[in-house]
């Protein structure tokens, strides 16, 4: 149970990452 949580707080930092990086790069023009 605990490898699935970290897979999941893992999968959620991926996500929030990827969704700052979009609006970073639209803010800068990409």
């Amino acid at each position: 149970m605990t490898d699935w949580s970290y897979m999941q707080i893992l999968f959620y930092f991926l996500f929030k990452n990827l969704m700052v990086w979009g609006v970073i790069s639209n803010m800068i023009g990409l």
